[in-house]
């Protein structure tokens, strides 16, 4: 299955990153998009906990459709970041970008260990509560940035300077200037 994931993520990257360019400046309802059905295929995957008749082809088909949805992070968050950084030290945002699938893989599992863990809930059933629950944290986090990302530093009147470095304190502002 993790296969089928990688495989789609793998080939999906290429073409979503294409798209997202086209969007132009609306990759911040794109990524509200992306976060969207993400969430929702994951809060489904949770609920074929309740099917009677388990089918191993229907959890092929949602984590290729995982895999698919979750291609497009990668290239639009990565461009949108790019906007509010230097390009001196670039190289340290997408080495700190890289390592959020981990971080979010730990955080996920320690989500779905609590919420599976309850002893009042019928062991058959309690597996995709926290799969429920991982999602629904997708479609929410989804939601701020529709309301809170801004592409562009400019639409919040900051100017980045492109001289500048990621790391440099010399200043009062290094990134910013008015």
């Amino acid at each position: 299955m993790n296969s089928a994931f990688l495989v789609c993520y793998a080939t999906a990257g290429v073409v979503s990153g294409h798209v997202s360019d086209k969007f132009a400046k609306r990759k911040g309802l794109f990524i509200f998009l992306a976060h969207l059905t993400i969430g929702i295929n994951v809060i489904l995957l949770g609920c074929l906990q309740f099917l009677k008749d388990q089918q191993i082809w229907l959890y092929f088909v949602f984590r290729i459709i995982d895999g698919t949805l979750q291609s497009v992070g990668w290239a639009v968050n990565l461009a949108v970041m790019s906007n509010w950084f230097p390009k001196r030290g670039r190289g340290l945002l997408i080495g700190c970008w890289a390592s959020n699938a981990n971080v979010g893989d730990i955080i996920g599992a320690q989500i779905y260990r609590a919420a599976s863990s309850d002893s009042n809930v019928p062991s058959e059933i309690k597996w995709g509560n926290g799969i429920i629950i991982v999602g629904s944290i997708v479609v929410i986090v989804g939601l701020i940035n529709l309301f809170f990302l801004y592409e562009f530093p400019q639409d919040k009147g900051i100017m980045i300077e492109e001289e500048s470095h990621i790391l440099d304190f010399k200043s009062k502002s290094p990134l910013i200037s008015s």
